[in-house]
């Protein structure tokens, strides 16, 4: 099992934006083919799904090419399960770590817990992919994930080994 993970931004993954989101289309619609993927794992839930204007392009290309599709990210009822933040807190962490009125020290617990987070959700991505052994597998995740920010601080074109899975970060698509 290989397991390619794909990072990108939200806005151009949900089809939101006009000039990047067909582009974007049309590289995953290549490397699907190129790498012969056989099943795509997506970093939503069904709540991404509601809203009407996102157009969901990684699950448009499952279908299109008749893949199986997995929708990795714990679903709003079950981030407890998990021990995971309620969104509101994670986008509190997210804006006092973003934010020119603190300093480096100030922002470096809100760091760690933005880490935790991150690194629980991963977790269960990976988990939920596991057992497909026999496939060939494409991640799509945030940008975040596959970048020096990631818990895992792994960069693009690392090849690791974790839990008797092989998996390739692919690229940072923005």
């Amino acid at each position: 099992m290989m397991i390619y993970i794909l990072g990108t931004d939200h806005m151009i993954q949900y089809g939101d934006d006009p000039r990047k989101s067909p582009i974007f289309y049309q590289y995953l619609d290549k490397l699907i083919r190129d790498l012969k993927i056989s099943l795509i794992a997506e970093e939503v839930n069904t709540y991404n799904f509601q809203n009407p204007d996102h157009r969901m392009i990684v699950k448009e290309l499952a279908v299109k090419h008749s893949l199986e599709y997995i929708m990795c990210e714990p679903e709003i009822d079950e981030r407890s399960k998990y021990g995971l933040e309620e969104l509101e807190k994670i986008v509190e962490y997210f804006n006092i770590v973003n934010s020119y009125r603190f300093t480096n020290e100030e922002k470096e617990p809100y760091i760690k817990l933005i880490d935790d987070h991150n690194d629980k959700r991963e977790n269960i991505w990976y988990e939920r992919i596991k057992n497909k052994t026999d496939k060939i597998v494409l991640l799509v995740v945030g940008k975040d994930h596959v970048s020096q920010y990631s818990p895992r601080k792994r960069g693009i074109d690392t090849v690791f080994k974790e839990n008797n899975l092989e998996y390739k970060v692919l690229d940072i698509f923005i």
